[in-house]
């Protein structure tokens, strides 16, 4: 690892080591005055201690307590909060996702604290504002182990066009539904702008190319089919018919350069992907064009590709968990309770004061005013008792409201793979198969060769043991 990086998160363990000052027993209802420390991804605010100072004038009349938050910067924090936890370094709350399994890994191992007890001793109920059906992605074992942070919860595959080239072109676009539809719209552009990065990827590839499934790992990918609800069995999206007749395509694109040539071997930013190419994948919400349009200042069009589902992976990619090592865990979650009910607090963490960092435009619009404190909304709580920021209008979070109503479930919703067993093998396949991933995914290599040798390293480092260890898993969890 980096020096520099061992260094941040050496530097994160020592402070919290010597801030557990103010604890009180485990799980109690004290009246003592107490210090919440939250530990949340992204970069110290400028203004964090001004507007922190009013946040905890608030926090000591709603719930006698104050809060604390150590922030850690995105490039190592999961590293450092997986540090932290093997340490067994006092906090109270996180923010999480799941990259790598890390929340379902954790909390698996007993990392997290079990909130089950809270939810049902509270008058005001945390179903009352977030769908109780939401907390099949964050349960285990009859507990709830998080509480998500509730904004969109459900997405779709859409393939997105620069709107000026399909004007200047006149291009039809709009019956385009599925990536053979595209053959027109691609050659058009690329006949006409020969020097045109055409279909924009890096080394992750053609990222709409599992969208029919709901992936158990990633890494490598074992998935279930979406529209299997009755026969639900852990496959490998690569030896399906479909998926390799995508990957040809993709080759045809490659050999033809509408695809970048660099892609197999590069990561790059969206601001790449989505500025400099005339097309890409992306997965929409209601508005997301505009969003787009304001932050790569251009207009695009785009059509819906499948079915608007709610995975695991939607839910797990965002919320906020009580550590088991708390001591604080009744008043932690009067805290994210709080955050996710009281309109507030809400703002106040989310955008800072009132005529210094923002000003309103209207009853529940607000412009802001300057950067002093920037931080991550999504990463807090949820969207719904925000204000909208401009360009955002209050009609947007109705929309995600009813995008998220309009989804289906994935037939495992609230299935949790316990790898345990499997650990050891699952990282050496996921070596495996990063390697192989950038060159198939991109179209840079012939997919039936190339599929055919990653498989048979995949299978000789225990790729079908792992598929049958998760099969075994989904039978016993529906049976």
């Amino acid at each position: 690892m980096h020096i520099k990086i061992i260094t941040i998160i050496l530097s994160i363990i020592l402070f919290l080591s010597g801030c557990n000052t103010n604890k009180v027993d485990n799980g109690t209802n004290s009246d003592d005055f107490i210090t919440i420390k939250w530990i949340l991804k992204g970069e110290k605010p400028t203004d964090y201690d001004k507007v922190l100072n009013e946040v905890n004038i608030y926090m000591k009349e709603k719930i006698n307590a104050n809060l604390e938050i150590t922030w850690i910067p995105d490039n190592v924090y999961y590293e450092s909060l997986d540090d932290i936890i093997s340490s067994n370094i006092e906090y109270d709350i996180a923010w999480t996702g799941n990259e790598s399994d890390f929340f379902t890994n954790h909390m698996i191992d007993g990392s997290f604290a079990n909130i089950s007890q809270f939810i049902l001793n509270k008058n005001q109920s945390l179903f009352d504002f977030i769908p109780e059906d939401i907390f099949k992605g964050v349960s285990y074992k009859d507990g709830i182990y998080g509480i998500p942070n509730y904004n969109l919860i459900a997405d779709r595959f859409n393939i997105v066009f620069d709107k000026n080239y399909i004007d200047k072109y006149d291009i039809g676009y709009s019956t385009v539904d599925s990536l053979e539809g595209l053959n027109i719209v691609l050659s058009s552009i690329k006949s006409a702008n020969p020097e045109k990065v055409v279909l924009a990827m890096d080394k992750n590839g053609y990222i709409g190319l599992f969208d029919e499934y709901d992936l158990i790992i990633s890494s490598p990918p074992i998935g279930i089919k979406l529209d299997k609800k009755d026969d639900i069995v852990a496959v490998n999206p690569y030896e399906n018919d479909e998926t390799l007749s995508n990957l040809n395509i993709l080759n045809s694109w490659y050999s033809q350069e509408i695809i970048n040539k660099t892609a197999p071997h590069v990561e790059l930013p969206s601001e790449y992907l989505y500025k400099e190419g005339a097309v890409f994948g992306f997965y929409g919400y209601p508005d997301f064009e505009i969003d787009l349009q304001t932050k790569y200042e251009k207009e695009y069009v785009y059509v819906e590709i499948g079915d608007l589902y709610t995975k695991n992976s939607n839910i797990r990619k965002s919320l906020n968990i009580i550590s088991s090592s708390s001591k604080n865990k009744d008043r932690s979650f009067d805290f994210l309770n709080l955050v996710n009910s009281d309109s507030k607090l809400r703002n106040l963490l989310a955008y800072g004061i009132e005529g210094d960092h923002y000003q309103k435009i209207g009853d529940t619009n607000i412009e802001i005013i300057n950067d002093m404190y920037a931080v991550d909304k999504s990463i807090q709580g949820t969207f719904f008792n925000l204000y909208t920021e401009k360009p955002m209008q209050t009609s947007t979070l109705n929309k995600y409201k009813d995008f998220n109503k309009s989804s289906k479930e994935s037939p495992i919703l609230g299935f949790i793979y316990d790898n345990r067993n499997l650990k050891s093998k699952i990282d050496e396949c996921s070596i495996i198969y990063e390697k192989w991933m950038g060159k198939i995914n991109t179209g840079s290599l012939h997919p039936l060769e190339s599929t055919t040798k990653m498989i048979e390293e995949l299978n000789s480092a225990g790729y079908r043991e792992i598929i049958k260890d998760i099969q075994t898993q989904l039978d016993k969890y529906y049976k």
